[in-house]
Parts: C-alpha cells; sequence; structure tokens
C-alpha cells in the first residue's frame, strides 16, 4: 500500500523515467532468462529479486489501476519462467508460515471485498503486496544449497547499494537520480542532512528505507564474509559486512543504525550458548532502563539527531510537544478512538490510503492531523486498514520467521547455523524498527522474500533435522559452530 500521506499513484516517471524504466525491465529480464539457461530456476529467481533491488523504487507504471515498479515486473516474469522450466522444483508441504501469509492475504481480500465490494483490481493488489515476492522467496530458496547459489547476486546488489550510499552521502550524488530523474519528496527533503553529511536514499524513497533495506541485507554479508574466510568465496567477500553497516550509517536513520547491534545480539544469543545468560541480564537490564526512564531514552534520541525543538500540536486540546521523534508517540494518541474501532476486518486500503485517512479520530484532532501527516509505525497503519485479524496475521508472519530461523541456527549438525542466526536477528530487528515507520515497498519486497526464503529452507530442515533434534542436543558440544 502507497504511504498513507501521499495521493494514491501520485508520482510516476517523466518521459526519460518511463524509458529507463522499460530499458531496466527488458535488460533484467532478458538476464533473468540467460541465469536460467546458465544455472538453473532457482537461481534465476534469486537473480531478479536481488538485482531488481538496484531499480528506482520511484519508477512504475500502472497495470489493472495498481502501481508495478522493476522490482514486481522482473520478479513476475521470473516466476512465469519458473512455472514453465522442465527443471523446476517446488516442494509445496506447507508450514506454519505459509498458513500466516495465506491468512494476510485472506484478510487483505475480505477487507476489502467487504468494505469496497468485490473488484478483480483487489486480487492482483494482494498478489502483488504480499503474495509475489513470498513465492518467489519459496521458490528461490529451498535449501542452503540454494542460498549458497543465489549469494553471489544478492552480494554485489547489497555492496553496490551500500557503496552508491556512502558516495552520496559523502559527495552528495545520488546516481539513480542522475540516470532516472528526481525522486518524489516523501516527508525528507533530498538534500536533507545529519551529523554533517547528506542522508541517502539510494533508489528507495526515504533514508529510513535505504537504511533498513540495507540492514535486512545485512546476513547474507555476513555470510559471504564467513565463506571467504573458509575459501569458499572471494576473497573480498571478507569486507562485505563493514561495507554494509557503512552503508546503514551513511543513511543517517537512528532505527536501522540502532537494530544493528539488535542483529548481532539476537545472533549472538542463539549461537554462543556459553554467553547466553549474560547476554540475557543485559537484554532485561536494557529493555528495564528503557521502560523506567523514557524521557532520557528521548532526549538522547533528540540531542543524537539535532532535532529541532519548541514546536506543540494539540492532543486532546492540550498543547504537546512535537518533533519526528515524539511523532511516534502522538500517533498513539490521535488514532487511539480509531484503533478502538477497527474491529476485525479494519476500514480497508481504500479508506487508509492517501491523505487525510478516512478513518474516525475525534474531532479535536482534525486540526493536528494537518501537522502529523505520516502514520510511522506499520503496526497501526496494519490495524487501521486490516483490523486485528490483519495485524494478528502480519505480527505471525514476523514471528515465524524468527522462530523459524532461530529453529535452524541452534540444531546440531546442521549447516548454515550462523546465516540462520543472523536472519533471525535482522527480521527481530526489522519488528522493532516497524514501530517507527510504515511498511513501503522499497524494503516490504526484501522482507516478504526473506519470510518465503525461511519458510522454503524451514520446510525441508523440518524433515531432515526435527525428528533427531532431541537426542541430538544431548549428544553434541555446546560450542561447535558451522558457518
Amino acid at each position: 500500500n502507497e504511504r498513507n500521506t501521499r495521493r494514491k499513484n501520485s508520482s510516476h516517471a517523466d518521459s526519460k523515467g518511463c524509458i529507463m524504466l522499460d530499458a531496466a525491465i527488458v535488460l533484467l529480464t532478458g538476464l533473468t532468462l540467460w541465469t536460467a539457461w546458465k544455472r538453473g530456476p532457482n537461481a534465476a529467481v534469486g537473480f531478479a529479486a536481488a538485482t531488481s533491488l538496484l531499480g528506482p523504487v520511484w519508477l512504475s507504471r500502472e497495470i489493472f489501476g495498481q502501481p508495478i515498479d522493476i522490482r514486481l515486473a522482473v520478479v513476475g516474469a521470473a516466476l512465469v519462467m519458473y512455472c514453465v522450466h522442465r527443471r523446476s522444483v517446488f516442494r509445496a508441504r506447507p508450514i506454519a508460515l505459509d498458513y500466516a501469509m495465506m491468512a494476510l492475504v485472506g484478510v487483505h481480500l475480505l477487507s476489502d471485498w467487504t468494505i469496497s465490494g468485490f473488484s478483480f483490481g483487489v486480487i492482483v493488489r494482494a498478489y502483488g503486496e504480499w503474495g509475489l515476492m513470498y513465492l518467489a522467496g519459496r521458490v528461490t530458496v529451498q535449501s542452503l544449497e540454494d542460498a549458497r547459489d543465489v549469494l553471489p547476486f544478492v552480494v554485489v546488489s547489497a555492496s553496490a547499494l551500500a557503496a552508491l550510499a556512502m558516495i552520496e552521502s559523502v559527495a552528495g550524488i545520488n546516481l539513480f537520480e542522475t540516470l532516472v530523474g528526481a525522486r518524489p519528496v516523501d516527508g525528507t527533503p533530498r538534500d536533507a542532512m545529519r551529523w554533517g553529511l547528506k542522508r541517502a536514499f539510494g533508489p528507495t524513497r526515504h533514508p529510513i528505507y535505504l537504511g533498513t533495506l540495507l540492514l535486512l541485507l545485512l546476513p547474507w554479508l555476513v555470510y559471504a564474509a564467513s565463506r571467504a574466510r573458509r575459501k569458499a568465496g572471494p576473497g573480498w567477500w571478507v569486507l562485505t559486512p563493514v561495507l554494509g553497516v557503512a552503508g546503514i550509517l551513511a543513511s543517517g536513520s537512528r532505527a536501522p543504525i540502532v537494530a544493528v547491534p539488535v542483529l548481532f545480539y539476537v545472533a549472538a544469543l542463539l549461537r554462543l550458548p556459553q554467553w547466553r545468560k549474560p547476554l540475557i541480564g543485559v537484554g532485561c537490564v536494557a529493555v528495564l532502563l528503557t521502560a523506567l526512564m523514557p524521557s532520557l531514552v528521548l532526549e538522547g534520541l533528540h540531542q543524537w539527531s539535532g532535532e529541532k525543538r519548541g514546536a506543540t500540536v494539540k492532543v486532546d486540546g492540550n498543547d504537546r510537544e512535537f518533533t519526528a521523534t515524539l511523532n511516534r508517540i502522538r500517533i498513539l494518541e490521535i488514532y487511539r478512538p480509531a484503533m478502538n474501532r477497527a474491529g476485525l476486518l479494519g476500514f480497508g486500503t481504500e479508506a487508509t490510503t492517501g491523505f487525510p485517512l478516512n478513518v474516525p479520530v475525534g474531532p479535536q484532532h482534525i486540526g493536528t492531523l494537518k501537522k502529523i501527516r505520516f502514520i510511522d509505525n506499520a503496526f497501526v497503519l496494519i490495524l487501521l486498514r486490516f483490523g486485528w485479524l490483519g495485524l494478528a496475521a502480519f505480527t505471525t508472519v514476523g514471528v515465524l520467521v524468527v522462530v523459524n530461523q532461530a529453529k535452524m541456527a541452534v540444531a546440531p549438525r546442521a549447516q548454515g547455523r550462523l546465516f540462520a542466526a543472523t536472519l533471525a536477528g535482522a527480521t527481530a530487528a526489522l519488528m522493532l524498527i516497524l514501530m517507527t515507520v510504515w511498511l513501503p515497498k522499497d524494503f516490504c519486497v526484501l522482507f516478504l522474500w526473506t519470510a518465503g526464503a525461511t519458510a522454503g529452507r524451514y520446510s525441508r530442515f523440518e524433515q531432515k533435522f526435527q525428528p533427531s533434534l532431541v537426542k541430538a542436543q544431548r549428544d553434541d558440544p555446546p560450542m561447535r559452530a558451522a558457518a
């Protein structure tokens, strides 16, 4: 769903952008077919998903009333190729994560049909928004060997994104805008600065989107580095995690930057059992201090980003301080009446697209909404859009990704345990980030692809390792790490 504060389909490519969009789709589709011929259908879908992340998100065309960008077009073509390729294999045994995603798509359809009436466009929208990238991940990674096949594509794309982010931050040049035209301003000006450097946004529409995208790619870079150290990959892969973290820093976005330690904290919990108790203690202390001293945390965030103070908005008739940081709290206060009335199915996509949202808020908040134009909380927006059923389905998807990857990370004799641990950490960190930002397609496509890849690999892992897991845990030494 396009950002709730912008008119639906308000920005499309100009003539130069349209030419570049069509050329990129043709080129990447052709390379996807070549990859299928040379390396097989799984690698081809992975190639399409990884390389299309380099496509500027603000370029799109409408099909059946829905905006289709480079990612959806190229990955959609790759899935069609997969369906007809003679070597395609799909292990269709569904697991809980598959059912959770089916439930999310089902709630989307039920909510929009109930509120706006039946239309074919709703099916296209639900499949394009949730199902397509999840299915792409499901067929791409059905084993660790599949992940290794697509690893070079992901590493190259992630490294390019991080390097271009660093160049943009230091030199102030966005190569994507130079090639296809300026992005539409989405809240943050394109020349926004923080800590004396330009905030990089790369091919996305906002710096926080780029930072979150790179965060979700970081586990692949860590896995690439681990393989390089064991001489199973190019030597330069050793440096890619550092490059990925530098790209996140170049975005100047606090949430993804704070999420990096969270990622490695969760990975350490899973892969360092001898340190687990101290780590749990540190985590509990951090959570307790944050809960007991929220004003101190907020003041630290304000000083860290150098936000201007003094602005106020009215909440329930009272003047309350307003900053970009406090916006996340004001959202909960202002939209509470609508959240309480969302019901099981919410208010639907049409009511929560564009600005202002067509949801019931207190009349005392109408003026305030002219200042607070963003619902920077994915859980609040999903609740308003799809109700409690939609929120439960979406949260279940995220939780199951973390749980399934965690199980693969701690399973004795399983390969790729470090990879699984970092993927669990990245997804857990993402769920925290979503309390500060909505879920745009800029990085949502990668989250869904990761969820599908998790389901694909875990389905096979469950068959291979779960029956003997309890006995193996008794026999396995506590610290036998495998990359």
